[in-house]
């Protein structure tokens, strides 16, 4: 007698014969029928539809539980025969390796009916194979493989409006061309994908991943027949045996923190990347390639690991908008743009970020990195990337290892701030190698949206190029119709083409080089420019390091102010040396190039000095202005320096600081006068009235306003960004003591400007002197009126004016092996001394012994007039003297000095006379008068002048009166002849007379 159990099983079997007898259904007849589990033994043979194979002895149908847990009498591979319809599969135990459906792959079909699920149990060792093609009867299966010593494998087509989801922490294979539109989920465990449409055929139903691993089993790469929306809820690892592309489809990252996904090896290709807040970790040595027409865009943090990639832009040939964007950026693996177009990695981070790893283009197109965010994204590694390089906001640091090294002909930097924001790009001793030509020939641009500010730093051990040696001549843009600030502390920057500060509608470039090095025009015949277009302003400040321009073409100078206006301030330790071809205006120190240009230089620091500037020559062309003011800096003369080497300038001034002069060695003329700075100047700056907070960087100074002009300076800003003081580079010259001047400040950080009418002191100017060294000779030709001294200590100062004093009003002192001399005058004021130093010259006219006209010095002064008596008095006689033993006039036949004015002279020294040609010289007696000092009342103790010696055949005496020193010749008889031209090979001096 059969149990009851049975008893309903042979019931529902009769009552499934029946349905399959009449071919109709009598649903409510079954609906009380409940689920069992039934038991494969396999006891007469593999036919899935034979009771008799079952435990109890009637087969399981689509509301039951098929359970595999033995080795099924050998019977293992089941005969769906028309198709089996089930709830539910179980394996379990001692399982064997089970294969259900029968015959080729897919040809017969199994029915998953409502939420049903196959389960491998974990003591499961041996793998399982679906045959059949699965039909999912409801919404949503599940498939688990809790074994991960066994593969649970299906091999037919899985087709219905359902999904399933992945559990468990063995393996599920996918090897069918399936077309179910349900989502399909991992949960856990591998997801073996098999097949191009494992994850079916149609962009319906999505990939969802709470953790688990992907893998590619199929013998070859594989790229999914539909680009299948996924979501990463959780992390997920791509075994990669072989490539997988998911062949664009979206991913979108949930959940806190950030997703993981770990490449093992080999490719995976996913579509753009998203979420609201979810960051993205790459990790394992594979590739995560995204392969999209649109960009991605994560909210959080991408991560990628050392020894990992992330290419993204994957296949791209035209111009799409596949860039990646994240709001942070760490490790230290590879990032890559894949694409044959340029494209940008954009990180947005609001906090500082170290990226150690390499930003490189990895196919034919560029990769550019935008930087964005408040935060610093500091990158140590080596990259190479060729695209644009752009700071949007915040700092982007390239550290002592770190490096952008594109090519001399690829690459640019941009670091343009939106309007009220400041973005900065920090070389923190790391390099840049850079070339593309970005925007008007530049390779850098720092400063290019009105009312944003740029800041480019460069310090100790960086090393930037833009163009290289052999490369274009790139260039360096501060300031591009923005606020642009570039600070140099050191390092070495070097430029292939122009540097530019102050350039494009509404540009401001500041560069501050306090250390380093600064190289322009390395390969070609450039220069550089500050305010280089009209309406702009350009600023260089050199407080230490050098600048250097040393290429010898025809544009290879430093304008300062070309068209524009600009102030080039040099102090402390700073160098610039300026080279150029001197054939035209274009080189050396240009001041204020064309017309409408304004250029103030001021040379030392005001009320410290220092600084130089070696340069070919010093200009002004157009009718705009061009200032040179002295404060205590030094001017050379570059070798290969024009002869014409400085005039034309609107003024040159020299402040109570001074100056210095040096010819390094060459003959030139200073036709430019050098005057006392007049009236009142600034005194002093304070921050009344003016805006004081909110800076991040120092603003730009405008001075304007009263009756004077010239009056500059820079302002000080603190860490926190407070406006702190102001450093006057110049006070400025001709204002009255009365004048209101507008202090202006702008940039900075500020989209707004602030003035103040109340923050300028004005005090009366004060005039320093100039001192000339060099072993060439240095000929001044203007009126000068710089009231401090004249100290000559190397080389030939020629005094060659025509009108006024060479030397302005002050005193004149000339120091041992130093020479003074000319054709023009020297008149000194009420107080001012001349002093001819032991081992000094005084050689009256331009040359001595080289022949050529007799010529006049004047020396007047309202002090006294000194010698010693190792001072060298050099004369020239050009021609006969003057017959007679005491005539009333002279012919002049020989330079002449002049002592015009002086309440004293005291001269001791050594005569020496030069007679290029005596042949004209009379038979009889002949006087020259060699110096004046008419009207001269206060002669000293030590004026007895005597010379005495023979030239040719002539004998040579000297005597002195009250108007002068003069020269006695007389023709030398025949007989003692030889005697005496002995005894004239020793020169006699200036001696005492008592």
């Amino acid at each position: 007698m059969k149990n009851p159990a049975s008893s309903i099983k042979h019931t529902r079997c009769l009552w499934r014969k029946t349905l399959l007898t009449l071919g109709f259904t009598a649903a409510s007849s079954l609906s009380t029928i409940t689920a069992a589990d039934f038991t494969w033994q396999g006891n007469q043979d593999a036919l899935w539809n034979n009771g008799n194979n079952w435990d109890p002895a009637v087969f399981p149908d689509n509301t039951d539980t098929a359970i595999f847990n033995n080795d099924g009498n050998s019977f293992t591979i089941l005969d769906l025969g028309g198709g089996a319809s089930i709830l539910n599969i179980t394996y379990d135990t001692t399982a064997a390796a089970y294969t259900i459906g029968a015959g080729a792959v897919g040809s017969q079909t199994l029915t998953l009916s409502n939420t049903g699920a196959i389960t491998n149990n974990a003591a499961v060792t041996n793998s399982q194979l679906i045959n059949a093609n699965v039909a999912l009867g409801g919404a949503s299966a599940t498939i688990a493989n809790h074994s991960a010593a066994s593969l649970l494998t299906i091999a037919g087509a899985v087709s219905g409006a359902g999904g399933f989801t992945k559990d468990g922490v063995g393996a599920l294979t996918l090897s069918g061309l399936n077309t179910n539109t349900g989502d399909t989920t991992l949960n856990a465990g591998t997801l073996n994908l098999d097949h191009a449409a494992a994850l079916g055929n149609t962009t319906a139903g999505a990939l969802i991943i709470n953790g688990g691993t992907i893998n590619n089993t199929s013998g070859a790469a594989i790229t999914t027949t539909t680009a299948k929306a996924q979501t990463w809820a959780g992390d997920v690892t791509f075994i990669g045996s072989n490539n997988l592309n998911f062949n664009g489809g979206v991913v979108t990252l949930t959940g806190a923190g950030s997703r993981t996904v770990t490449v093992s090896a080999g490719t995976l290709g996913v579509g753009r990347i998203t979420s609201a807040s979810t960051g993205l970790n790459v990790a394992g040595p594979g590739v995560l390639a995204v392969t999209t027409s649109a960009a991605s865009t994560i909210g959080g943090t991408l991560d990628v690991a050392t020894g990992s990639t992330l290419r993204f832009n994957t296949g791209a040939t035209g111009p799409l908008t596949n860039d990646f964007i994240a709001t942070g950026l760490t490790g230290g693996g590879i990032i890559e743009n894949g694409g044959g177009v340029e494209r940008w990695l954009f990180i947005n981070n609001a906090v500082d970020n170290t990226f150690t790893g390499i930003l490189q283009n990895g196919a034919a197109g560029g990769m550019g990195l935008n930087k964005g965010g408040v935060g610093t994204l500091t990158l140590t590694g080596a990259n190479t990337h060729s695209g644009v390089t752009t700071v949007r906001l915040g700092n982007l640091n390239l550290s002592a290892t770190g490096s952008i090294t594109a090519s001399s002909s690829t690459g640019s930097i941009v670091v343009n701030a939106a309007t009220g924001t400041t973005a900065t790009m920090t070389v923190d001793g790391g390099s840049i190698l850079v070339g593309a030509n970005n925007a008007g020939n530049a390779s850098i641009i720092v400063g290019n949206v009105n009312g944003g500010a740029g800041i480019f730093n460069v310090g100790a051990g960086s090393d930037v190029t833009t163009g290289g040696v052999t490369g274009p001549a790139r260039e360096i843009h501060v300031g591009r119709g923005g606020f642009g600030t570039a600070n140099i502390t050191g390092g070495t920057v070097t430029v292939g083409g122009f540097i530019v500060g102050g350039i494009a509608t509404n540009g401001v470039g500041i560069w501050n080089v306090s250390g380093g090095s600064v190289s322009v025009g390395t390969n070609g015949n450039w220069g550089a420019t500050f305010g280089a277009s009209g309406g702009t302003t350009g600023v260089l400040n050199l407080t230490g390091g050098t600048f250097n321009n040393t290429h010898t073409g025809t544009s290879a100078g430093l304008w300062v102010g070309e068209n524009g206006r600009a102030e080039f301030n040099i102090s402390g330790t700073g160098q610039a040396n300026l080279g150029g071809n001197t054939s035209n205006g274009n080189s050396g120190l240009v001041i204020g190039k064309n017309n409408g240009a304004a250029g103030i230089v001021n040379l030392g620091a005001v009320g410290a000095g220092g600084g130089t500037i070696s340069t070919t020559m010093v200009s002004h062309t157009g009718n705009g202005t061009g200032r040179l003011n002295f404060h205590g800096g030094t001017l050379q003369a570059r070798t290969g320096a024009a002869a014409n080497f400085m005039s034309g300038l609107t003024s040159a001034h020299v402040y109570a600081e001074g100056g210095t002069i040096d010819n390094n060695g060459q003959a030139i003329t200073i036709a430019q006068a050098l005057l006392a700075p007049t009236g009142f100047g600034i005194n002093a700056l304070d921050t009344t009235g003016l805006a004081t907070t909110g800076y991040t960087t120092a603003p730009l100074v405008t001075i304007t306003g009263g009756t004077g002009t010239a009056a500059t300076a820079n302002a000080t800003v603190d860490a926190s960004g407070n406006l702190t003081g102001f450093i006057i580079t110049n006070p400025g010259s001709d204002y009255t003591a009365g004048d209101t001047l507008t202090v202006t400040l702008s940039g900075g950080g500020k989209n707004t400007t602030s003035a103040s009418t109340t923050s300028a002191t004005l005090s009366e100017n004060a005039g320093g002197g100039m001192t000339y060294i060099g072993t060439g000779t240095t000929t001044l030709t203007a009126a000068n009126t710089y009231t401090g001294g004249t100290i000559i200590t190397q080389g030939r100062l020629l005094a060659n004016n025509t009108t006024g004093s060479a030397t302005g009003t002050g005193s004149v002192s000339v120091t041992s092996g130093a020479t003074l001399g000319g054709t023009g005058s020297i008149s000194g004021g009420r107080t001012a001394n001349i002093t001819l130093g032991a081992g000094s010259f005084l050689a009256v006219g331009n040359t001595h012994g080289a022949g050529g006209l007799a010529e006049t010095l004047e020396l007047g002064t309202g002090g006294t007039i000194t010698s010693t008596a190792d001072t060298t008095f050099q004369f020239d006689l050009m021609g006969a003297g003057t017959a007679g033993a005491a005539p009333a006039a002279y012919n002049f036949n020989n330079d002449y000095l002049d002592f015009t004015t002086a309440a004293a002279i005291d001269i001791l020294g050594v005569i020496q006379l030069s007679a290029a040609d005596t042949s004209s010289w009379l038979p009889e007696e002949q006087i020259w008068k060699l110096i004046d000092w008419t009207g001269i009342t206060d002669l000293g103790a030590s004026m007895d002048l005597v010379y005495s010696g023979i030239i040719d055949n002539y004998v040579l005496s000297s005597f002195t009166d009250d108007s002068g020193f003069y020269i006695r010749a007389s023709l030398v008889p025949e007989p003692s002849r030889v005697l005496l031209m002995m005894a004239g090979l020793c020169l006699l001096g200036l001696r005492r007379k008592r």
